[in-house]
């Protein structure tokens, strides 16, 4: 996921695109793939900065050999929903994979871990206003969430305050 900058990415299956703004790359390795991404220099006087996120998700055992599959997920394509707490703050909700209030993004390359709808994938990215408040609906039990926080002063969650 690419929220700043851009990236060009080209690789041994043929596909190259340069992304970013918002932009997501899902790459599935497969039984192999090779593949390149690299900073594109916009501006010589300048910085050129990238605000890049990569979440690697393991292949089921029985789709480790499966065919390399590459797939661009536009920003316009994924779903965004804005969330307004009970104060007038809002949440941008951006919908990678997974559904959320029934937004469901572009489906997940064929042979990934989140193409099987019984594994409960789901990857959000938030933006709080300072303050704002949001609950995300609960997992399926069993399933286990991780919630990397990025940028900001502080964040709780129910009673536990977790700082910068």
């Amino acid at each position: 996921m690419v929220r700043r900058g851009l990236l060009d990415h080209a690789d041994s299956l043929g596909a190259a695109a340069r992304y970013g703004g918002g932009d997501v790359q899902w790459l599935t390795a497969g039984k192999g793939i090779q593949h390149a991404e690299m900073f594109p220099l916009l501006d010589a006087q300048a910085d050129n900065p990238v605000e890049l996120f990569q979440i690697w998700l393991n292949l089921p055992r029985e789709n480790k050999l499966a065919e390399p599959h590459f797939a661009m997920f536009w920003q316009r394509s994924i779903p965004r929903v804005e969330h307004v707490d009970a104060a007038g703050r809002k949440t941008q909700i951006t919908v990678i994979a997974g559904t959320y209030e029934n937004q469901t993004p572009p489906a997940p390359p064929p042979s990934s871990w989140a193409a099987q709808a019984d594994h409960d994938v789901a990857i959000w990215t938030l933006r709080l206003e300072p303050g704002a408040t949001v609950t995300l609906p609960a997992a399926r039990t069993g399933t286990q969430r991780t919630l990397y926080f990025f940028k900001g002063s502080g964040l709780r969650i129910g009673p536990r305050t977790i700082a910068s």
